[in-house]
């Protein structure tokens, strides 16, 4: 785990996600459903990933939670971006379109609109 560019662990029922950035690495913590709860930048080059998970996971008031696993890293990121997209496309389907809005507005049906003054 020491020389490892990327991490994903389970610590109780949130994931982990860390891995090395230019400033030192950058991490997530998701729930249960892969949201994206709490991430930020760790600025330490000289440490290794396992250390800066546990002091993540300490941080985090998780120091205490057992058992706490290694889990895909790869699976991890995929379960959340599908996660995120999945929510995003029921957020469009909620949101009016522009279109719709102005025709209930202003009552207009498809075809009715003429240039004539």
């Amino acid at each position: 785990m020491a020389d490892k560019e990327e991490l994903a662990l389970q610590v109780g029922d949130k994931c982990l996600a860390i891995q090395k950035c230019d400033e030192g690495y950058d991490y997530t913590f998701y729930d249960a459903n892969y949201h994206g709860l709490d991430g930020s930048v760790i600025e330490n080059k000289d440490a290794s990933i396992a250390i800066v998970a546990a002091e993540v996971i300490a941080a985090e008031g998780l120091g205490s939670v057992k058992p706490v696993k290694e889990v895909d890293y790869d699976k991890l990121q995929e379960d959340a971006a599908y996660t995120a997209a999945y929510e995003m496309e029921a957020i469009a389907e909620k949101k009016p379109s522009i279109l719709g809005q102005l025709k209930d507005k202003f009552g207009l049906v498809e075809g009715s609109m003429s240039m004539e003054r």
